[in-house]
Parts: C-alpha cells; structure tokens; sequence
C-alpha cells in the first residue's frame, strides 16, 4: 500500500508541471513573430554571444584544401518576449522550444567548404534552451568543412593554418553584435573537455581568436565576425616509414647499378626495375598532393630531379656496357687515363679480367695484301716469319705462287698444321687483349659516376632546400 500512496502524491506534482510548461508555451508564443529581431530597441544591435568547443579534427585534406572538424557550437542571446514569473507556473525556470518556432540568430560558418547551402535552422537542429529571465542558449553539434588554403611547399613536414570564420547571413553589425561567450586564451581553451579526441595525424600548436568587422563585396554594411586561426603542424611518422624512407632506399639501391658487371645481362633490367618501383612511389606522393601550380613542394622536386638523373645514370651505365663488348683497339688517352692517371685501377680491379669464347676470325692473304695486318700491327711467333712481300712462308698465308712452292718443297706436311694458323691465334689474342682494356676503362668510369650520382642525390634536397628559402617560395 506503501507505493500507491507514493504514486497518487506524485501523480498530481508530474501532471502539474507538464501543465505548467504548456500554459508557459501557450503564453510566451501567443503573439511571438520569429521575423522580427528580440530587441527593445529599434536602432540598437541583438548581442549574441559565440563560443567554439572542438570535439575533434577529423581530417585535413590538403589535396582538396579543406578541413573537417566536428564542433560544439553555442550561441546565447537575450529574448524579452520569452519571459515569464516562475512562481505563477509551480518555480518552472527553462523550457525547450524548436529553433524554427522563435527567433534564432543565423550564424554560419562564411568559408566553408561544403557546397550544399543549408538555411541555419537545418544544420542547427537541437533545441533552444530558454530561461524564464529570457535568455536563450542554444547548443549544437555540427560538422565543419572548412576551405583553406594550404601551402604544401614542405609536405610532408608542413605546418598549415586554417581560419573559420562565423557570421550572420542575414544581420549586419547594426543589427546583430557577434562577441565572444568566453575567449579562450589557450588552445586547451577551444577543446571540449569531456569529447576532445585528438587526431593521429594532425597536432594543434596554436591558435588565434578575434572578433572582426568585415565588409563583403555583395553588401555595401558591415558585418560582426568572429574569427578561429589554427596553427597546425603534420606527424609524418607515416609518410617517413612508408614512402620516404623506401624511395630514399631506391634511389641509393639504384647505383649498384655500377657495381654490376658491365658484360652482365642483368644489369641493365635491374636499373630499369628500380626506375619502375620509383614511379610508383611518385604517383602515391601526386596523390596527396593537390592539383595547384600556386606553391611547388619540394619533395615532388626532389624526387622528380633524382628521376630524371637515373634516368641520365641508366644511360650512362648503358653507355659503358656497349663499350665494354668491344673488340677495337682503345685510345691511347683513355686508357693511360683509366690505368695511369686520375682514374687509375688498383691490382684486384686489373685481376678481375673478362674471360671471352676463342674467336674464329680467318683472314687471307688478299687481307694481309690489302693492309688489314701489318708489320707493325704485331710480331709472329718464331715459327712465321715475313718475306719482303709481306708473306708468312712457314705458315697458311701466301700468295699463290709462293703457296706452290712450299708445297712442292714440303709436300709431306700435315693437315693439322694447315688448320693450325698462328695468324688466326695472334689476332683472337689481341682482340681479347683489346677488350680487356676496354673492361678496365668500364671498370673504372663505372666507380667514378658511382660517386658522382652518390653526390648530387646528396646535394639535390640541399640545394633544392636553399634554393626556395632564397626565392620565398618556403
């Protein structure tokens, strides 16, 4: 029986208060017109106080210039025409009433980035909270998207500033007076305590608040505007683990190019397999970049300089695997360069030889007739010897009346000796002697633009670096 007595003596005090706010509704809304501005005075401005709470950045966008925050939004303003005396409606101090029902300040977010026009009361949806003294609160949460623009010069290590601007659409400053509900003066001021979330990428430094008078091309008044400048600085633990630090790696694992042996077939796929995988780590930096020739980032210069020099290293070592298959005498100069001056090899550099297949070249008198081998082109062995004609005698080159002579005279000469031509022998062993000279020519221009191309990838992010400090562009 307990209960019942407690619900009858509640049943009359819940009943009365749903009442009492209905007859407050009834009262306050009787003739209330949401067109004309909660104001005494005709001539004086409504003051609406502003504040900003940041539940968290979602994104940063600097491809698309624009950022996203979700935000509590707070406007405060004082309405004569919604007051009432408590103590007549059982000490009922607040109501709830729509925003579209009363007068509401249409403060909006001027530079936003989100295309499709919304009229306040659709974005701001929640209730006004009003107090029988006639002040009015009205809380939101809402998601920004915010246009900015972005300077990308040193992505990914960038710091970037935003500014969100809020303002009436409608109410120039003589009208309605924007002022702050509580300034913050740190950037732990602009955060929501209880709903902060920080973002994994971007961290806020600093930031700046003001309350500004702005005069816009369409309207020839001035309006109240208040102003959010962020300062925010990128964490590119990301971009250095998973895109800086591989393309580095490549572009430094592409001079082993040089460290291949010239005559090897692998070298030249293995520089151009380097210069693909070098692509596709461009193409993921132009993603993220945006498609402007406003600001240039400098690591899309670097890396696009460094593509063009492997590009000219890959030709170069092309250059010198040509050179080293070779069979023709070097120029004197560039071997005495290689082996004798600046270039010079060291004894386990001319060790390391190329072993060529025995050449099968046959050259016949009408060659030798014709100037193609000389005397001093190179000396026989002592089982040839030259006549005044320029004719081996002893051995398989000769003219042909010299030709029926020997073999009159040594009829009973073996076969095997008419195969075995030391001419034959003699050149195959200056052409490998030859092409060993050019291995060593490759050999030692191939250490030299190793470093080289070591040096100016070094020296390109240097210089790069400097150059757009100088020009402003950084």
């Amino acid at each position: 029986m307990g209960w019942l007595v407690w619900f009858c003596f509640l049943l009359p005090t819940s009943y009365s208060t749903y009442l009492d706010e209905q007859h407050i509704i009834d009262k306050v809304m009787e003739e209330y017109r949401i067109d004309v501005r909660p104001q005494i005075k005709a001539h004086s401005p409504v003051k609406v106080k502003f504040d900003v709470r940041m539940k968290g950045l979602n994104s940063l966008n600097v491809k698309e210039q624009m950022m996203s925050i979700d935000a509590f939004l707070i406007m405060n303003w004082f309405d004569p025409r919604l007051t009432w005396n408590k103590t007549l409606y059982n000490d009922t101090d607040k109501i709830n009433l729509r925003g579209d029902k009363i007068w509401t300040p249409d403060i909006m977010l001027i530079n936003r980035g989100n295309p499709v026009a919304k009229f306040h009361t659709e974005l701001y949806i929640s209730k006004v909270l009003v107090f029988n003294d006639g002040n009015a609160v009205w809380s939101n949460l809402v998601t920004l998207d915010v246009s900015c623009d972005l300077d990308v010069t040193w992505f990914p290590v960038d710091k970037q500033e935003c500014s969100m601007k809020f303002g009436s659409w409608s109410y120039d400053r003589t009208q309605l007076s924007l002022v702050f509900l509580n300034k913050p003066n740190s950037t732990t001021g602009l955060k929501s305590d209880a709903f902060n979330i920080d973002s994994g990428e971007w961290v806020i430094e600093e930031f700046e608040a003001e309350e500004t008078i702005v005069r816009f091309s369409c309207c020839p008044m001035p309006f109240s505007v208040i102003s959010y400048t962020l300062s925010m600085s990128r964490v590119s633990l990301y971009y250095f683990m998973y895109i800086l630090l591989p393309l580095v790696s490549l572009a430094f694992l592409f001079l082993l190019v040089f460290h291949i042996p010239a005559d090897s077939g692998e070298r030249m796929g293995f520089g151009v397999t380097i210069l693909l995988s070098i692509t596709v780590y461009l193409l993921v930096i132009s993603e993220k970049l945006p498609e402007k020739s406003n600001d240039a980032p400098m690591l899309g210069i670097c890396f696009i300089t460094i593509f063009y020099i492997l590009i000219f290293a890959l030709m170069m070592a092309a250059g010198t695997t040509i050179f080293a298959r070779r069979v023709t005498k070097p120029p004197e100069w560039l071997l005495n360069l290689t082996t004798k001056g600046c270039f010079k090899l060291n004894s386990d550099d001319l060790a390391a030889r190329k072993v060529r297949p025995v050449m099968s070249k046959k050259f016949s008198c009408g060659h030798m007739r014709r100037g193609t081998v000389t005397e001093s082109d190179f000396t026989l062995k002592s089982n040839g010897m030259l006549n005044g004609n320029g004719v081996i005698v002893n051995g398989n080159c000769h003219d042909e009346a010299d030709r029926n002579a020997i073999h009159h005279r040594r009829p009973n000469t073996p076969k095997v000796f008419e195969q075995d031509n030391p001419m034959e022998r003699t050149i195959e062993e200056m052409e490998d002697q030859y092409n060993d000279d050019w291995i060593k020519i490759c050999r030692a221009l191939d250490k030299k633009l190793f470093i080289f191309f070591l040096i100016v990838i070094i020296l390109i992010p240097i210089i790069v670096t400097v150059s757009l400090d100088k020009t402003g562009l950084a």
